[in-house]
């Protein structure tokens, strides 16, 4: 998964012990949301496999209801993680 946005770090002053200005700019490129959802539900697909039942009992995050929501839900997750 390569998302496409791209944030910026710029230099605040000339002093070094001065920290830069940080600005991510997480899910802002078009597209960028939806790789990230089709990445999230593949993983939960994989999680809840019979295969790896040995070492889960059942899915604690996101929690399944969470992701009923009005058919959002991984949208809530993805955008709690910026």
């Amino acid at each position: 998964m390569h998302l496409k946005s791209t944030g910026t770090v710029t230099l605040c002053s000339s002093k070094p012990d001065d920290a830069p200005l940080v600005e991510p700019r997480y899910l802002t490129a078009s597209g960028d949301i939806e790789k990230c959802k089709t990445a999230l539900e593949l993983g939960m697909d994989i999680g809840n496999q019979p295969g790896l039942s040995q070492w889960r009992e059942k899915q604690i995050t996101p929690a399944p209801a969470t992701m009923m929501i009005a058919n959002k839900g991984t949208d809530i997750i993805i955008r709690s993680l910026e």
